[in-house]
């Protein structure tokens, strides 16, 4: 018996069993290898991170994939809309036309990307709201010991809307990502074994297609359903074998026979050189020519050590020779140090001697100010002599120091003198013009009051009244007149007072003026004496530097000077020794004058000695090759033979393997018919369970389904009919439950998938779709999730989980959740 296990299952084929038939099969399995990457593309691992583990699971721990949630941004008619999922069944209801459909198209969409374009039977710009410039859709599963998020993203490009290649892709929770609609996509298939089309006939059953299996042609379905269950990869193995495995078997007996006969040829013409005489001759010859070499090479050892004695002398003179050349070139040198010394040491004399010159000009000239200041010359200058600096010379800095502070008192006084002259010329002056303006005021009342009375008196003189202008007598207003010139006689008077204060405020201004420009003289009379006692003191200090600078530089000089003497005397000294030594290395360069030629003679003598063994180890390789050629011959020959012998026994087992390659291939198409029985009995088996479920029994014995996968109902009295002939309703029912043992199938032997239906209870009745209800609550507690879109209230009531969908008045979707 042959074991197989295929989707998780162990099923058993007829074969041989005998050890020898097994290890046969395993040879021609093994010529395969080859030939597995010309197959099918799809057939290949898809390109994925190197330490990647969510790609192979075992059928004992089959990966369950659980929605958790899935976003859109503005694609259909959302702008927005977001939708979790949990265990059990979830219902999204919604009247027509508000989009429930479009977030199941959301869910395939955001697997398979454009690729699940032609299976929605839409374009991308049907996928991408209207008016929007990008949008974009985020599904988070869980498969295996994983969390994963996949996102497909859409944009507009001129009239055409195109996928968003940076923003399309799948992204797991270890961060590894895959990026790109085909590399996402690609990845997908690859996780979980199935393209888009086999997740349309088993996961996701959109709306209208429902019977596409029992419309499909009996090819089209056989194909559909064996590569859902996973045989179609013993189909294209099979058709390798049948393909390309004769052609290989071929090839490699055609390769062998080459071989042996090519070994056999080359064989005979080596075993007919002969050889293993010319192999003794030439270790006779060797031997003898390593025996000169010994000899030669003793003589060269002695001549190399002479050698070596005369290169060690040879390289002493040398050293006399290079330390004759140092010797020699530093003596010019410090004599040339020692010529620019002595120069630099005449011209220290010389500055020297023009700073004492200088020196003595300054004393002169700072005697001849001491004496305009009248202070002590000797005592000043003898305290120059000791100071460094003006500071310690405290006659003459004390008197700058208090000529200095006196200028800025006289300055302070005068500027404090003029301040208080200002102030009291300015009081002056204001009090002047208030009494200007006081006699001014006088002056215009006192005409008024004239004017006033010239009109009075004209009036009265006219026996009128000079207020109303009336006719009066002429004695009526003599009491006023009296008034009028009663006030101007007063105001006369007063004016007269104001202009006598006015001049002896005049008087006052210029007295105070004469008195200020006075004091002010006297102090610009000080003042000036004064700078000039500071002018000359401020010379004399610069007189006083200017020494100290003299004497600071004569000092420097002279340490300059004491520093080239004794420079002068070490060169000399120097210059002395190095003379003396140069003698003696002379002296003894004359001693070795023959040991050049007696170097040459010996250089002469080991270089015929190393031609002569140059020419020995010549000979004595070439001979060493002729042997080792001859060697390596009958190491080949012994070679060839056991290629050869190993050569012929594999033309025999490839020639039992051209047998057997017929047996193996009967094999293989008898387990595929085996494991499609096998298949189908499991298939069956869930079909009539389901569609029991969902079928009241009254009309319906079951259904049965051949090794082609072509069903066939039972009535109740066991007559067959074909679904075809049924009802709306009674397809719709067999279709259900074909699909649903699909997905029992699969999920039980690969991985468990939600079950996702669009509008299943169309043809349905009220009682079948209670039934169907009763179906999806069997296969959410095997499967994990079912997603199902209706408006049938029978389903929404009975659902775990309801999302209500409905239209804006913008026309725009929005989905909100009822429990």
């Amino acid at each position: 018996m042959q074991i197989v296990r295929v989707l998780g299952l162990e099923y058993t084929a007829t074969g041989r069993d005998n050890v020898s038939k097994k290890r046969q099969e395993e040879q021609i399995l093994d010529l395969f290898e080859p030939m597995a990457d010309e197959g099918d593309p799809a057939d290949r691992d898809l390109p994925t991170p190197a330490h990647s583990k969510t790609n192979s699971t075992s059928a004992s721990a089959s990966p369950a994939m659980l929605l958790e949630s899935v976003a859109v941004h503005n694609l259909w008619a959302y702008d927005y809309a977001e939708v979790g999922f949990d265990d059990g069944i979830t219902v999204i209801a919604g009247l027509n036309g508000s989009g429930k459909s479009s977030l199941l198209e959301s869910i395939f969409f955001a697997l398979y990307g454009s690729r699940a374009g032609p299976a929605m039977d839409r374009r991308l710009d049907d996928v991408l709201r209207i008016g929007q410039e990008s949008g974009s859709v985020a599904l988070k599963f869980r498969y295996g010991p994983h969390r994963y998020t996949a996102q497909m993203a859409l944009r507009r490009r001129g009239d055409n809307v195109i996928s968003d290649k940076e923003s399309c892709l799948l992204m797991r929770d270890d961060d590894e990502k895959w990026i790109g609609v085909e590399t996402a996509a690609q990845a997908i298939e690859e996780l979980f074994g199935m393209n888009r089309d086999d997740f349309t006939n088993c996961v996701y059953i959109r709306q209208g297609e429902i019977d596409r299996l029992i419309r499909a042609g009996g090819e089209e379905r056989r194909q559909m359903i064996d590569r859902l269950l996973r045989l179609e990869k013993l189909d294209q193995y099979v058709q390798r074998a049948k393909d390309g495995a004769r052609r290989a078997v071929n090839r490699r007996l055609d390769v062998l026979t080459h071989l042996v006969i090519g070994f056999k040829r080359e064989v005979d013409q080596l075993e007919s050189t002969g050889f293993q005489k010319r192999l003794r001759d030439l270790e006779e010859q060797v031997k003898t020519k390593q025996s000169t070499q010994k000899s030669l090479d003793e003589k060269l050892v002695q001549a190399e050590a002479m050698q070596q004695s005369h290169n060690e002398q040879l390289k002493r003179v040398e050293e006399h020779v290079r330390e004759i050349k140092e010797r020699t070139a530093e003596l010019a040198q410090k004599e040339k140090l020692t010529q620019q010394n002595e120069v630099r040491d005449q011209a220290l004399s010389k500055e020297l001697e023009e700073l004492k010159k200088r020196y003595s000009e300054l004393r002169t000239r700072l005697s001849k100010r001491l004496d305009e200041l009248e202070l002590p010359k000797e005592a000043v200058i003898n305290s120059i002599e000791l100071a460094s600096v003006w500071e310690e010379v405290t006659q003459l800095s004390n008197e700058y120091a208090q000529a200095k502070t006196r200028q800025e008192e006289l300055h302070s006084q005068l500027q404090e003198m003029q301040r208080e002259g200002n102030l009291t010329h300015d009081k002056l002056i204001k009090k002047r013009e208030e009494l200007l303006r006081n006699l001014i005021k006088k002056r215009t009342q006192s005409e008024n009051f004239v004017k006033e009375l010239r009109e009075m008196k004209s009036l009265i003189a006219e026996g009128k009244c000079p207020i109303c202008r009336q006719p009066v007598k002429e004695d009526a207003f003599g009491s006023k007149l009296e008034e009028v010139e009663q006030a101007i006689s007063k105001l006369k008077s007063e004016i007269a007072a104001l202009a006598e204060n006015q001049q002896n405020l005049d008087s006052q201004i210029e007295s105070a003026k004469r008195k200020s420009d006075e004091d002010n003289h006297k102090l610009h009379e000080e003042i000036k004496t004064l700078d000039k006692r500071r002018a000359l003191l401020e010379e004399a200090k610069d007189l006083t530097q200017s020494l100290f600078k003299v004497k600071e530089q004569g000092v420097e000089k002279r340490a300059s000077k004491k520093s080239i003497t004794d420079l002068l005397d070490g060169l000399r000294n120097e210059i002395g020794n190095l003379k003396s030594k140069l003698a003696e290395l002379k002296t003894k360069l004359e001693k070795s004058g023959d040991l050049q030629g007696q170097s040459e003679k010996l250089q002469l003598v080991l270089k015929r000695l190393r031609e002569e063994r140059e020419t020995l180890q010549s000979s004595v390789e070439r001979l060493l090759h002729e042997r080792g050629v001859i060697q390596n011959q009958i190491e080949h020959l012994a070679k060839l033979k056991e290629e050869q012998q190993k050569t012929e026994q594999e033309q025999e087992k490839i020639q039992q393997l051209h047998a057997e390659l017929a047996q193996l291939t009967e094999f293989y198409d008898t387990l595929k018919k085996e494991l499609r029985l096998q298949n189908i009995k499991a298939l069956e088996h869930y079909f009539n369970e389901f569609f029991h479920a969902m079928d009241s029994g009254a009309s319906y014995r079951g259904v049965q389904v051949n090794e082609d996968y072509e069903i066939t109902v039972q009535l109740k009295d066991g007559s067959p009919i074909r679904p075809e002939l049924l009802s709306g309703g009674e397809r719709a029912l067999i279709n259900i439950a074909l699909r649903s043992a699909i997905h029992q199938v699969l999920s039980h032997a690969t991985n468990k998938m939600p079950l996702i239906l669009d509008e299943p209870t169309i043809y349905l009745d009220r009682e079948r779709v209670s039934r169907l209800q009763f179906l999806l609550e069997k296969l959410g507690e095997r499967v994990g999730q079912v997603i199902v879109v209706s408006h049938e209230i029978g389903l929404v009531e009975g659902a775990h989980h309801e999302y209500r969908t409905e239209k804006r008045p913008d026309n725009t979707s929005r989905i909100y959740r009822v429990r």
